[in-house]
Order: structure tokens, then C-alpha cells, then sequence
């Protein structure tokens, strides 16, 4: 008789566990889009900002930026561009850090015609510290505006020339996607 109760008692636990578990998932699911709603209600861009006047044979600095970022921990971007006319690099910024928390900076890649470039941040002040549980964890990620790459460009040939941006994605610290919108930019280079 008590190995019988014992084993419904497990068989209880069991099933208690798996309701628990599932209901965490759903709501996870739930928050995840009401979050990515809020964030799109909320007006979340990436844009390309270049300067107002670009001139051949002139290195051209422009940013990746994000505007009314929410809880933004982590970000990747295909950045495309005319590869026959145009020469580009892209350097990641570290202004994810301002929260507290600890940037991995990925290397950008290259494909034909454009260029792929992201970061992610971890809880701590120090992501390869192996003490990171016990030091202080920061777990909101950066609101507002901010920085993510530097652009450099160069051309030598005059022209208008369009920066694609595709494939954006915005990570919270969770790793939940956030909603945002992406705007490329045209650059106009002259020649002086």
C-alpha cells in the first residue's frame, strides 16, 4: 500500500513538474511577443548615419546606430554594399558595455557584396571572468540610443550608392528577439 502511495506521490511530482514547465514556456512565448510588440510600439530602428558631404579619394565614416533600443543586449547586421565601386570596412563599437555589462565583440565577416557584423554582451563586468556568478550581474541590457559599428568607406569613383541593411536582429539579455525596423542609407559621393 505505501509503495503504491509513493509511487503516486512520484507520479503527482512528475506531472506537477511538466504542468509548471509548460506553463513557463508558454508564458515565456506569451511575454516574448507582448515584449517584441512593446518594443516595435516603441519605434525601435537600426539606421546607417553618413556624413552630409562624401568626396573620392576621402576615407567616409559612417555608423550603425540604434534609436529607442529595449533592453538591448546583443545585436547582428548584414551590411551590403557595391563592391565594385565601393571599399568598405566595419569596426564594432562597445557602447553595449554602458549597462555594466561586458561586450563579446564578433569578428566582422565578409561575403560578396556586403558584410555581416554583431556583438553579444554577457551579465558581468567581465565575461571571461571565472568568478562572473559571484560579481555583481547586470541583467538589464541598454535602452535608448546607441552606437554599434563604425562604417569606413572609400570610393574614387563619383556616383550614389546604396548601404543595404538586412538580416538586423536585436537580442535581449534572455536571447528573446526584439522588434525592430531597419533603414539602409543612399551615400553620395563628389568628387572636390
Amino acid at each position: 500500500m505505501f509503495k503504491f502511495l509513493r509511487n503516486w506521490s512520484f507520479k503527482k511530482s512528475v506531472l506537477f513538474a511538466t504542468a509548471i514547465g509548460l506553463a513557463a514556456f508558454i508564458s515565456t512565448v506569451a511575454f516574448g511577443q507582448e515584449a517584441t510588440v512593446s518594443a516595435s510600439q516603441q519605434g525601435t530602428v537600426v539606421t546607417i548615419e553618413l556624413p552630409a558631404e562624401a568626396y573620392t579619394g576621402e576615407l567616409i565614416t559612417g555608423k550603425l546606430v540604434v534609436h529607442n533600443a529595449q533592453n538591448l543586449a546583443g545585436f547582428q547586421a548584414t551590411i551590403g554594399y557595391d563592391q565594385n565601386n565601393l571599399s568598405a570596412s566595419v569596426y564594432t563599437e562597445e557602447e553595449l558595455e554602458t549597462g555594466g555589462r561586458d561586450i563579446l565583440l564578433l569578428d566582422p565577416v565578409r561575403r560578396e557584396g556586403a558584410i555581416v557584423v554583431g556583438a553579444a554582451t554577457c551579465p558581468s563586468a567581465d565575461c571571461g571572468d571565472s568568478y562572473a556568478r559571484q560579481s555583481r550581474q547586470q541583467a538589464r541590457g541598454v535602452d535608448g540610443f546607441a552606437e554599434l559599428a563604425t562604417l569606413e568607406l572609400y570610393a574614387d569613383v563619383p556616383g550614389s550608392y546604396e548601404l543595404r541593411l538586412e538580416n538586423v536582429k536585436l537580442v535581449d539579455p534572455q536571447g528573446n528577439l526584439l522588434a525592430t525596423a531597419a533603414n539602409g542609407a543612399v551615400l553620395v559621393i563628389r568628387t572636390r
